[in-house]
């Protein structure tokens, strides 16, 4: 949570202090009981906030490691029976916005999203937003605005005079980036 504050705050070396802090944490938990479920999350979660600090400091050769390591950890428990919806979010997660092209797989990313907003009953904004950010990944923009649209309804309503909250900001620029995505695509050819 320390390291969610002071990367939102902007100061990205003290929460990748933090983040490596709890890694750590969550990493001695996780050893003395491999199938708890909680520390796996607890983990996971971890690992994947590092590797977004470790992306928006530069530090792209150790973010990658630790991509292909958080990949790596969470493949076989997406895989195995009953995996939690936080262990499909994350693992759909990191393969939609992965920079690095080798360790993407869209169609992967695209199978555990549409699982996730299963899991959810469509009722997850951030879900919705996964899925309509693997089917744009997958080029497929009407299926990503018609998702992101929906995505968009799910969240309360804007109020004037409050700022609008991050994951609305997020949806909100999502949506205009597909939109503005389609709108340059030549119309398909009609078929003889």
């Amino acid at each position: 949570t320390m390291a969610e504050v002071q990367k939102r705050s902007g100061k990205i070396s003290e929460a990748l202090e933090s983040v490596r802090h709890s890694l750590q944490i969550a990493e001695d938990l996780r050893q003395k009981d491999p199938q708890n479920r909680l520390w796996q999350i607890d983990f996971q979660q971890a690992l994947v906030l590092y590797i977004d600090l470790l992306t928006r400091s530069g530090d792209k050769n150790e973010a990658r490691r630790q991509t292909e390591h958080a990949l790596g950890f969470l493949k076989p428990l997406v895989e195995a029976k009953d995996p939690s919806v936080q262990q499909i979010e994350d693992y759909a997660e990191l393969l939609v916005s992965t920079p690095f092209t080798a360790l993407r797989d869209d169609a992967a990313a695209l199978r555990w999203a549409r699982k996730a907003v299963q899991e959810t009953r469509e009722s997850d904004p951030e879900v919705m937003d996964l899925l309509a950010r693997a089917l744009a990944r997958s080029d497929d923009l009407t299926g990503a605005l018609t998702v992101e649209q929906k995505a968009l309804a799910l969240l309360p309503p804007a109020e004037p005079a409050r700022a609008p909250s991050e994951l609305r900001k997020t949806i909100e620029s999502n949506l205009a980036g597909f939109q503005a995505t389609s709108r340059k695509q030549p119309p398909a050819s009609p078929q003889h």
